[in-house]
């Protein structure tokens, strides 16, 4: 879905015209203003500048926690352990372990690059849900 100014206008209750001249004046930072010699302008709007800026959620949800990755294996009703056995499965360099495992689900530890999409692949969780996390 293409986000035009008067779709963020109708969510701001202001009109299209006020948040085109607010991009233009870069006093709401939501997208990129193309500028056009003799024709109007075009305005690329952010779904993720959107919501930062202003809380609107349109083609777009915020990044999920890795915090969250222990209620995740909780509320699959998988064990650790299994956990551990299907990442190294998935990919034997990984050298998971169950205290390997414990120090990430407890904060101790952060997940390196492949190991964060081996356990998504495992949890069947939505790498795009932690798109703007940093992974190490």
């Amino acid at each position: 879905m293409r986000i035009t100014p008067e779709i963020v206008g109708k969510e701001l209750g202001v009109g299209a015209t006020l948040v085109r001249n607010l991009m233009e004046r870069g006093e709401l930072k939501i997208g990129k203003v193309i500028k056009r010699s003799g024709t109007s302008n075009s305005y690329i709007i952010y779904p993720k500048a959107l919501y930062e800026e202003t809380g609107i959620k349109i083609d777009y949800e915020p990044a999920g926690e890795i915090k969250d990755l222990k209620e995740e294996v909780q509320n699959r009703g998988v064990t650790q352990t299994w956990v551990v056995n299907q990442m190294n499965y998935l990919d034997k360099s990984l050298n998971m372990t169950n205290q390997k495992m414990s120090a990430i689900l407890n904060g101790r530890r952060e997940l390196a690059g492949d190991e964060f999409i081996a356990v998504c692949k495992v949890l069947n969780m939505d790498i795009q849900n932690f798109a703007d996390k940093e992974v190490s």
